[in-house]
């Protein structure tokens, strides 16, 4: 199984840099963009939410909305200087480690 995640960055250097130590594990969709507004909102201050299609431990599927790790919440302010994200769907067995590594890398995932 693979979980999504979705880590933001201060700069376009800090989250290819942390792209680059996730190649090392196998990941899906590893990708950065930028963000519009730079700090978890867009151009139009609409908080920005990623759509998915999500599958429960039932094994029931649907659509949702996700901000990496879990339902999405209120905005959180802590993301204000955040101008990149980083998306990946990556190994249930890695997921630890990964969230691990995006910290050490002044990465921040929403909960």
């Amino acid at each position: 199984m693979s979980r999504s995640i979705q880590a933001y960055f201060p700069t376009e250097n800090e989250a290819e840099a942390v792209k680059t130590l996730l190649q090392t594990y196998e990941t899906q969709t590893l990708e950065v963009s930028a963000l519009d507004g730079g700090n978890g909102y867009g151009a139009d201050g609409v908080p920005l939410i990623v759509p998915f299609a999500a599958s429960n431990m039932t094994g029931t599927s649907g659509t949702g909305m996700f901000n990496g790790v879990g339902a999405v919440n209120d905005y959180d302010k802590s993301i204000d200087n955040m101008r990149y994200v980083l998306s990946a769907k990556v190994k249930d067995e890695d997921y630890e480690t990964i969230v691990d590594v995006i910290h050490d890398n002044k990465g921040k995932i929403l909960q």
